[in-house]
Parts: structure tokens; sequence; C-alpha cells
């Protein structure tokens, strides 16, 4: 909550995607979830977007 710069009301029950980066491709997250979901240990940058 901190690094995006809203608070828990903003964020709790919305998708992760309200601070995606727009430069940020949409299926990093997803593979990133399916790299973790298999036991592999996933090495990313991943940049989101902070409303400050």
């Amino acid at each position: 909550m901190r690094s995006s710069g809203l608070c828990k009301s903003e964020l709790l029950g919305r998708q992760h995607n309200i601070i995606r980066h727009p430069d940020m491709p949409r299926g990093v997250v997803n593979e990133l979830w399916e790299t973790i979901a298999i036991g592999v240990v996933c090495f990313a940058n991943h940049v989101n977007v902070s409303s400050h």
C-alpha cells in the first residue's frame, strides 16, 4: 500500500491492475504467478504506478 500511494480501502476488492504501469505488459503478472505456482523461483522486474 505504501508504494502505491493508495490506502487500504482504495485497494481492497479491486483488481491488481489498478496499479500496473502502462509500460508493463499484461501477461507478466500471469507468468509470474504461473511460475510461482509450480514451485519455481521467479526473478523479474515489475513496475507499478504510484498515485504520489
